[in-house]
Formats: structure tokens, sequence, C-alpha cells
């Protein structure tokens, strides 16, 4: 996608008609290349990606282990329809930014902003999400486990440090993920906007 196609278009939109409005709108949406674009293909690939490891590790906890951890599982269908939520939630905004038909500009800039707001979830949600979902799943192992055993480990320092490690490190590998998938492509989008008041 490039600006310079982009303010083209947008300055040769005759105010009123939807001729502009379509070619811009093919021109922004329509391109494999394009932030839009890569975002659903990104949120796709993410979705097979969490179906299949989810999917694995919920079968070992039912079928390989017997079910003896079946809370663990209950906790990653939990999990894994919160993100069905937040995937149908995104897929239907960037749908509607496809069928942007008038008034572009505006509309594009509240489903960007939309967009943000997802994303921004999205890392939160991820980032504080993971140590506490270990931190459940501790529990629920150490509630099927011989009464006695492990417990008075619970409060050891050892276990604290590697969860702040991990909530660290949930952070960072959190911030890096959704930049790379979704939020460098929600940037480029919003310059791109921003950038048609010069044109």
């Amino acid at each position: 996608m490039e600006l310079d196609d982009l303010k083209q278009v947008w300055q040769q939109q005759p105010s009123g008609a939807d001729t502009g409005s379509e070619a811009l709108q093919k021109l922004m949406l329509g391109k494999s290349k394009g932030p839009i674009a890569r975002i659903r293909r990104n949120l796709n690939r993410e979705l097979w990606a969490i179906l299949v490891s989810y999917a694995l590790v919920i079968f070992f906890y039912m079928v390989v282990d017997k079910s003896r951890y079946w809370h663990v599982a209950i906790l990653l269908v939990v999990i894994l329809l919160s993100f069905f939520i937040y995937y149908f939630k995104k897929k239907r905004l960037l749908n509607e930014m496809d069928n942007t038909s008038s008034n572009v500009k505006n509309t594009l800039e509240r489903q960007v902003k939309l967009l943000s707001q997802y994303v921004r979830f999205y890392f939160i949600s991820g980032t504080v999400g993971t140590p506490l979902a270990f931190l459940v799943a501790y529990f629920m192992v150490q509630s099927r486990m011989p009464k006695g055993i492990l417990y008075s480990q619970f409060f050891s320092w050892p276990f604290w440090v590697g969860l702040a490690v991990l909530t660290v490190g949930s952070y960072f590998l959190n911030k890096w993920y959704v930049n790379k998938l979704y939020g460098k492509h929600v940037e480029k989008l919003r310059e791109l906007i921003s950038q048609l008041d010069d044109a």
C-alpha cells in the first residue's frame, strides 16, 4: 500500500461521490499486503495455532492423563472460549472496515480506534492472564495431589520468584508478539488515515 496512491485517490474524490470512496476502499483494504489484510491473516493464523495447541493439551489432560487433572482442561477450555469471543469480535470489525461505503475517513478513524482498543485489551489480558492461569492451574494440580505433598513448598521463595519472572517475561513477550501481529499494522493504518488530510 503506497501513501502517494492513497493521497492521489483522496484528491480525485469528488465531494459527495461514491466512486472516490470505493476506489479508496479498494486501495486500502483490498490488497493482500495492506495493514487490514495482514491483521486478518495474522488473526486467522493465530486462531489455528491456538486451536491445535490447546486441543493437544486438553486431549492430554482428558485422555492420556486419564482426567486426573480435568480441572486444568476446564480452565483451558474457558481460555479458549474467551479467545473465540475476542476473535469473532475482531473479525466482525475487520469485515466492517471492508464494507465502509460512506464518509470513509471518519468511519475508518472510529474503526481503527476500536481496533486499537481490541489490541490493547489482548495485550493486557495476555500479560496478566498468563501468570494468573499458571497460578490457578497450580492450585488445581495441588488439589488433586495427596495431602501434605508440596504444600509446604508453595509459599517458598523460589515459587514466587519463578512467578515474578514469568510475569515480567510475559509482559515483554506479549509486547513483542502483539506488536508484530497487530500493533504495527494498526499504527500504519492510523498513519495513513492521518496523512490523508495533507493530500
